[in-house]
């Protein structure tokens, strides 16, 4: 038993370079409180499998999302998912992505994390010189830097192209392991809760019991 629960450690412990920092702090501390104790140890094991689990699948639709899909949502269905700040862009976001063919529900994720409203900037985007833009409107910043990530970040041949999933953008928009796992939550969570669950189907099998009739009715 003592040589199961070595073995059992180690795929943990392997399986843990995979977790957000977070979810891996959190798994830590559970196998750390458990020393010693070896009934607290097997409900230990059971919950980091289970955070394991979750944390593997949260991503695992976004890292799978090509961003040049162009969503199906309607404007007033997005709006639902972006940061109130931002909710009165929802027909720009939708249309500028449909002419760019860019996922709007990546948009929408970037917008609520990268936002400076005081600045007409929804993007983080920075000049030459690092610092933050100002552009005269939100739309207008819309209207450009949609065409721009696109172009540099989801083209062959774009500058910073790397991929066309979450992950691969990120390496070069911000490097960054909390802004990819951000960003990739918000995507799933739009994804899922935006995309209908298809209708049961049922299956009806032909009735083979012999048909008899009462003959007192």
């Amino acid at each position: 038993m003592k040589h199961f629960f070595c073995l059992l450690r180690l795929f943990f412990l392997f399986c843990i370079f995979f977790l957000k920092a977070e979810n891996t702090i959190t798994v830590i501390n559970i196998l750390y409180s458990t020393k010693g104790d070896f009934k607290l140890k097997k409900t230990a094991y059971f919950l980091v499998a289970l955070i394991i689990i979750s944390a593997m699948s949260i991503t695992s639709l976004a890292s799978e999302h090509d961003l040049r899909t162009v969503s199906t949502l309607d404007a007033d269905t997005l709006r639902e998912y972006m940061h109130p700040e931002s909710r009165h862009l929802a027909e720009d976001v939708v249309r500028i992505c449909a002419e760019q063919q860019i996922s709007a529900e990546f948009i929408a994720a970037v917008m609520r994390w990268e936002r400076r409203p005081d600045l007409h900037n929804w993007f983080g985007w920075t000049g030459n010189n690092g610092r933050l833009m100002s552009f005269s409107s939100d739309l207008e910043c819309l209207e450009r830097i949609i065409p721009i990530i696109k172009k540099n970040y989801l083209t062959a041949d774009g500058k910073y192209f790397n991929g066309y999933t979450v992950d691969a953008v990120s390496i070069f928009y911000n490097n960054s392991d909390f802004w990819r796992d951000t960003i990739s939550a918000e995507v799933t969570r739009i994804l899922k809760n935006s995309t209908p669950e298809p209708p049961p189907s049922y299956i009806i099998l032909p009735c083979t019991l012999p048909l008899t009739i009462d003959p007192t009715l």
